[in-house]
C-alpha cells in the first residue's frame, strides 16, 4: 500500500456541486439509525466511548485514528492539524470509516481528472462505487480541491445512513443543497454549529468528526444497571449479547436474591424481577460474561414503596341523570411511586382521604384497594364546576384542583374496520365464532370511550345469509369491551357490508368485506412416513386443502373424518386394514393396521386410497407391509457391577430388532443363570419389556465374592436367540470408598413439600472403589437437609429418602446438604444442586397398555372416565408428562376419551359412564395436549 501524505478535501463552487453532495439529487430518507452521536452520547449510559471524546484532544483522537490505519500524517509524521485536507485524502478517510477496501483494483476510470497512476486512483473509485463521493457531474473528480465543513457533513452523514430533512433550518452561512446535511450533522454531534460552513475544514475539524463517525460504527460494549422499578431492576448493554453467556446476580446482604431474567427481542437489555416488590435494604447486582467488558457492579439502596405523586384529571363526568335537582359524578385520579409507576390498584382506599367543594365525596374502591375514581354524590345538577381534593394520609402527597362538571359520557361517534384475522388463517370464515371486530368510540366531548352497552348500537347487515346481526345473539361484547361478531355456516364466499349506527347520535360507519363459506375438504395428499410397516401399525400423513386452497388444519381433518367427509380404503384387506384418521403432533394421520392370520403376519403391497366423498377428488399410495418386529439381539445396561454386603444391582436390558431398531415386547422370555448363587442368586424369568424398562434387581449375598450371570433372550419356542454374560463383585467389608450423590435434577412443585407425592425425588448416594467401579451401598443416608427449606424439603418415605419441592411462582435453585454413612462407621457430608420448577405438568407421551391397538374386553364392561387410564384394566391409556409421572391426575382430567361405535358411527365424549355391548366393535380415541391415539376395540360375545 502506497503512503500518502494528506489532509482532506471535497467541493469547488456551489454553481459546479458534485454529484455526491447536491441536495435534490436523492431526497435522502435512508435507514435512521437511532444514533446520537458524540456530544448526545455523553449523557447515555453507554456514552463511555463518546463521554471520553468530549475530553480527547484533537490530537489524541488523530493518534487514535491513526493507529487504526483511518488517518496519517505528513512524510515528517507532523498531524499538521491546522492545514485542510483534499478530496483525494477525504476519499480513502471516507472509505475506511465506511469499511471499504480501498486497495482493489477498479475495473474502469470514472473520472478524466484521476489518473490511474495516481496514489489515490483506487480510493476515489471505491468512494465512487459505494455513492458518498461520486464527482461532480461533468467527468470530473477535482481530487486536489479542499473539502469545506458543508461538504465534510454530507459525506459523513451518508456514511452513517442519517435521515436529511432537505427544508431543515440552519443558522450560518450554508449552501441551499446541504442544509439538510449540516443539520443532521449538528444534531448528531458530528460537527459544531458554526457561522460559516461554506469554508474549508481544518483537519482538526476533520478528525473529530470522523473519530466520532468511528466511535459509533464501533462502539464499545458497555453495561448500564438501574434500579427499573419497585419489582425489578433493569441491565442494558450497548449492543446485542450473548444471553447464554451472560450472568447477573442479585444479592441482598450476603443472600442471593432468586428473580427472574427476561431478554427484550433485541437481547441487549435484561430485566431481573419478582411478582411481589423488593424488600427494603441495600441490593449488590453484579453482571459477568459479556464479551470483552469486565464484570460490573452496582450496588442500590431500595427503599419501601411510597407514593410520590398524586395526580387529578381536570374534569368531573356525570355519572347519572339528574334526580331531585342533583346528579352524581366521577373525578379520575393516578397515584405514582417513586419510580413513576402507577400503583393505584395496590393502596389501600383507607390510606386517602378525599374532599369536594360542592355534594358529598368518597374515594371509590374495589375490595378494598383504590380504584382510580373519586365518586361524587348528590352534586347540585346546574353546577359547572367544584374544587377537589385527595391526600394520601401515609405520606402526605396531595392534590387540588378546580374540575368542570360535564355530562354523563356516552357514545357520540363509531368507526368500524374489517373484522380480524383467526391466527393462521387467510380469509373470514363462514361458522366462525367471536371474530374481533375493531373499532375506535369518541363521547360527546371527543375523548375516547369503550362501548358498554351494544343496545345503544344499530347494526345492519347487507347480506342476510351470511350475517343478520344480532346484539343478543351474534354480537357481543368480551370482558375488555371488544366486540365480537360470529357468522353462521353457509356456501360461500359472501360479500357483506357492515353498518353501525349510534342510536343517540345518528352517527354511522360502515365496512365492507368478504367471508368464507364454511371451509370445506376438497383436495387429499397422502405422504408415507420414512419408516417401514413392521410395527403394530403404521401412520401415513393425510394433507387436505379446502376449497379455497388452504391447508386444513389436522383436527379439522380428524372432524372432517369423524363427520363421514371421508372414504379410506385397503386395496387388499388381506395385507392391512385402516383404523381411521387421528392427530399425531401437529399432522393428521391415516392409521393402518397390520393382517395376522393364524399368528402369521401377512407381508407384502396394497394400495391405500383415500376420497373426499363432496368432491370426489381422491389421493393414492402403495404401502408395503413386511415382516413384524421381533427381538434378535440385546446389550446389557450393567454399569454398576460391584456392591457391599447385602446391597442391591440391578440389570437392564437393550433390545433391538432385526432392523437394527429399539424394541419392547412381552411376548419373548429373559431367563438368568448364575455361577454362584451363594453370592448372588438367579432371579425369575421375566419379559422383555419389564427387563428394559424396570430391569432385575441381584442382592449381594456374600462379602468379598462374585458370580457370573449369564442372561438368554428366547423366543416362544424357548429356542435361545441371543445371550450375554456378566460378572458381579461383592467388596470386602473393609473395602476403601469415595462417595457422591447421583444428580437429582428437576423437580415439579406438584409435590407441594410432601415426599409421598409422586413428584417428589429420590436421594441417591453411590460408592466408588479404588479402581474407579462404581459400588452400590445399602442404606448409606443418615439423613438430608435442604440449605433452604422454602425451596425443597427432605424426609423418609418408605425406605427411601426423598426431595419434595415446595409450591413457586418463579422456577428456583438451592442446595441440599446429604450426610452418608461408610460401611465402617464414619459420618461425610455431601452436597448436591436441586432445581425446582413452577411449570404445570403436561403430556409428552400418549400410549395404551402395552402399546397395543386392538384390545379385546370383557362383554357389557362398563368403563368410567378414570377407568381408561386405570392400568389394572385391559383396556387402558398412559400418560406421561415432562417429569416421567404417569397419569397424574390434573394431567388425566385435561384429557379427553371419545367412543365411536363403528356399527353405528356414534361418536360419544365420555364424561360418565359407556356401556360397550357384547359383540360389537368400538373405536376408542384418547386425546391428551397435542397427543392423540386410537385403539380398536373388540367386546366379547356374551356367554
Amino acid at each position: 500500500m502506497r503512503e500518502p501524505s494528506y489532509p482532506i478535501d471535497l467541493s469547488k463552487k456551489d454553481s459546479h456541486k458534485p454529484k455526491d453532495i447536491r441536495g435534490g439529487e436523492r431526497k435522502v430518507m435512508k435507514k435512521s439509525l437511532s444514533l446520537v452521536l458524540a456530544a448526545s452520547l455523553v449523557a447515555s449510559a453507554f456514552a463511555g466511548s463518546a463521554s471520553a471524546a468530549s475530553e480527547m484532544t484533537a490530537m489524541e483522537k488523530f493518534e487514535a485514528l491513526k493507529a487504526q490505519g483511518i488517518f496519517a500524517g505528513r512524510a515528517n509524521g507532523d498531524a499538521d492539524l491546522d492545514a485542510q485536507m483534499t478530496r483525494a485524502e477525504f476519499a480513502r478517510v471516507g472509505g475506511l470509516l465506511k469499511g471499504l477496501d480501498v486497495d482493489a483494483e477498479p475495473s474502469t476510470n470514472s473520472f478524466t481528472d484521476v489518473s490511474a497512476d495516481a496514489w489515490y486512483y483506487e480510493e476515489i473509485e471505491a468512494a465512487n462505487a459505494a455513492g458518498f463521493m461520486q464527482g461532480y457531474g461533468n467527468g470530473k473528480f477535482l481530487p486536489s480541491d479542499n473539502v469545506k465543513t458543508e461538504e465534510m457533513a454530507r459525506v459523513l452523514v451518508d456514511i452513517l445512513g442519517l435521515e436529511v430533512d432537505a427544508d431543515a433550518e440552519v443558522t450560518g452561512k450554508v449552501s441551499d443543497w446541504a442544509k439538510g446535511y449540516v443539520a443532521a450533522a449538528i444534531k448528531a454531534g458530528i460537527i459544531d454549529s458554526s457561522d460559516d460552513y461554506t469554508q474549508p475544514a481544518l483537519r482538526s475539524e476533520l478528525v473529530s468528526s470522523s473519530y466520532v463517525v468511528n466511535e459509533v460504527q464501533n462502539p464499545e460494549q458497555a453495561v448500564a444497571i438501574t434500579l427499573a422499578g419497585a419489582k425489578k431492576f433493569e441491565v442494558s448493554f450497548t449492543e446485542a449479547v450473548d444471553t447464554a453467556n451472560v450472568k447477573a446476580t442479585v444479592k441482598k446482604g450476603d443472600n442471593t436474591v432468586a428473580l427472574k431474567s427476561e431478554w427484550n427481542e433485541a437481547k441487549n437489555v435484561l430485566t431481573l424481577s419478582r411478582s411481589i416488590n423488593l424488600d427494603a435494604g441495600e441490593y449488590t447486582v453484579t453482571v459477568s460474561g459479556v464479551a470483552n467488558v469486565e464484570d460490573t457492579t452496582k450496588t442500590f439502596t431500595v427503599a419501601p414503596e411510597r407514593i410520590d405523586a398524586v395526580n387529578l384529571e381536570d374534569v368531573a363526568y356525570k355519572t347519572t341523570l339528574p334526580a331531585g335537582g342533583v346528579v352524581d359524578a366521577e373525578v379520575a385520579y393516578k397515584l405514582v411511586n417513586q419510580y413513576g409507576e402507577d400503583i393505584t390498584s395496590s393502596i389501600n382506599k383507607s390510606d386517602l382521604v378525599a374532599t369536594t367543594s360542592s355534594g358529598a365525596i368518597e374515594v371509590g374502591d374495589s375490595s378494598g384497594k383504590a380504584n382510580g375514581v373519586l365518586e361524587i354524590s348528590d352534586l347540585p345538577e346546574a353546577k359547572e364546576e367544584i374544587t377537589v381534593s385527595i391526600v394520601d394520609k401515609v405520606n402526605g402527597n396531595s392534590a387540588r384542583k378546580t374540575v368542570q362538571v360535564k355530562d354523563q359520557k356516552v357514545v357520540e361517534d363509531v368507526t368500524i374496520q374489517a373484522p380480524e384475522l383467526k391466527d393462521g388463517k387467510t380469509a373470514l370464515e363462514a361458522g366462525v365464532n367471536d371474530y374481533k371486530l375493531p373499532y375506535t368510540a369518541k363521547d360527546q366531548f371527543g375523548n375516547d370511550i369503550k362501548v358498554t352497552d351494544l343496545s345503544k348500537l344499530t347494526f345492519i347487515s347487507s347480506n342476510s345469509t351470511a350475517f343478520t346481526p344480532d346484539v343478543t345473539t351474534n354480537i357481543t361484547l368480551d370482558a375488555d369491551k371488544n366486540i365480537l361478531i360470529d357468522f353462521p355456516s353457509f356456501e360461500g364466499p359472501q360479500e357483506v357490508k357492515l353498518t353501525v349506527i349510534v342510536n343517540r347520535s345518528g352517527e354511522s360507519s360502515s365496512v365492507t368485506f368478504t367471508v368464507n363459506g364454511t371451509a370445506t375438504a376438497e383436495v387429499p395428499t397422502l405422504v408415507l412416513p420414512e419408516g417401514r410397516f413392521s410395527g403394530t401399525d403404521y401412520k401415513v400423513q393425510l394433507q387436505v386443502k379446502d376449497q379455497y386452497g388452504n391447508d386444513m388444519k389436522a383436527e379439522d381433518i380428524v372432524t372432517a373424518y369423524t363427520n363421514n367427509k371421508f372414504t379410506l380404503s385397503s386395496g387388499n384387506t388381506s395385507k392391512f386394514t385402516v383404523a381411521g384418521v387421528e392427530k399425531d403432533g401437529e399432522k393428521a394421520v391415516v392409521r393402518l393396521l397390520p393382517v395376522n392370520i393364524s399368528s402369521e403376519r401377512q407381508t407384502g403391497s396394497a394400495v391405500l386410497t383415500v376420497t373426499v366423498n363432496k368432491s370426489g377428488k381422491t389421493a393414492s399410495t402403495t404401502v408395503n407391509v413386511v415382516e413384524a418386529q421381533k427381538p434378535t439381539a440385546f446389550t446389557l445396561d450393567a454399569s454398576v457391577t460391584h456392591a457391599v454386603y447385602n446391597a442391591d444391582l440391578t440389570l437392564k436390558g437393550k433390545f433391538t430388532d432385526q432392523y437394527g431398531e429399539e424394541i419392547k415386547t412381552s411376548d419373548n422370555d429373559v431367563v438368568f443363570e448364575t455361577s454362584d448363587a451363594t453370592a448372588y442368586a438367579a432371579p425369575n424369568d421375566t419379559d422383555v419389556t419389564t427387563f428394559a424398562d424396570a430391569g432385575v434387581t441381584f442382592t449381594a449375598l456374600k462379602a468379598n465374592s462374585s458370580s457370573k450371570i449369564t442372561v438368554k433372550l428366547k423366543n416362544a419356542s424357548n429356542q435361545v436367540i441371543d445371550s450375554r454374560e456378566v460378572t458381579l463383585t461383592t467388596v470386602k467389608n473393609d473395602a476403601a470408598l469415595t462417595y457422591s450423590v447421583e444428580e437429582v435434577g428437576t423437580i415439579a412443585d406438584e409435590a407441594a413439600g410432601i415426599v409421598s407425592n409422586e413428584y417428589a425425588k429420590k436421594v441417591v448416594v453411590m460408592g466408588t472403589d479404588a479402581s474407579g467401579n462404581k459400588v452400590a451401598l445399602k442404606d448409606p443416608i443418615v439423613e438430608v437437609v435442604p440449605v433452604d427449606t422454602s425451596i425443597v424439603v427432605a424426609a423418609v418415605d418408605g425406605s427411601d429418602w426423598k426431595l419434595a419441592a415446595q409450591d413457586t411462582d418463579e422456577n428456583k435453585e438451592t442446595v441440599v446438604n446429604v450426610r452418608i454413612k461408610t460401611p465402617t462407621g464414619n459420618l461425610l457430608n455431601k452436597q448436591v444442586t436441586v432445581k425446582v420448577s413452577k411449570d404445570a405438568p403436561k403430556a409428552v407421551e400418549l400410549k395404551s397398555k402395552d402399546d397395543k391397538t386392538e384390545i379385546a374386553i370383557n362383554a357389557n364392561a362398563s368403563y368410567s372416565f378414570a377407568d381408561f387410564f386405570d392400568t389394572d384394566n385391559s383396556l387402558s391409556f398412559i400418560i406421561k408428562d415432562q417429569f416421567g409421572v404417569e397419569n397424574y391426575s390434573d394431567v388425566v382430567n385435561n384429557a379427553a376419551v371419545f367412543v365411536t361405535n363403528k356399527e353405528t358411527n356414534v361418536l360419544t365424549k365420555v364424561t360418565g359412564t359407556y356401556n360397550f355391548e357384547a359383540g360389537k366393535e368400538y373405536k376408542v380415541t384418547v386425546v391428551a395436549g397435542d397427543k392423540q391415539m386410537e385403539v380398536t376395540v373388540k367386546v366379547n360375545p356374551s356367554v
